[in-house]
């Protein structure tokens, strides 16, 4: 499963009502497309963010291979790129 690299695709039945085992049957893609329009534009990436991308399965991809709560999954990544900003000398506020 990926996201496809055009509107049209990503506008398409055939994506959108695709219903993966993996997330228990329900149309996961409709949902993150329908999240993705009320994603914030104010968005960058952290100026750390290949170790973010490096430490994603250690935290959330456990809850997902586990099947644990993904809220303590994304809770430990938090955890670990608040810290490791810090350690680098950045300032890191949390919401």
């Amino acid at each position: 499963m990926g996201s496809p690299s055009t509107t049209a695709d990503l506008d398409s039945s055939a994506f959108l009502d695709e219903k993966p085992s993996y997330f228990g049957g329900q149309q996961i893609n409709k949902v993150l497309v329908d999240a993705s329009k009320s994603s914030d534009n104010d968005f960058t990436y952290l100026p750390y963010q290949v170790y973010a991308n490096s430490v994603y399965a250690d935290t959330v991809g456990q809850a997902y291979e586990n099947g644990t709560s993904l809220d303590a999954g994304l809770e430990a990544w938090q955890k670990a790129l608040a810290k490791y900003g810090k350690d680098q000398g950045f300032t890191v506020s949390t919401k």
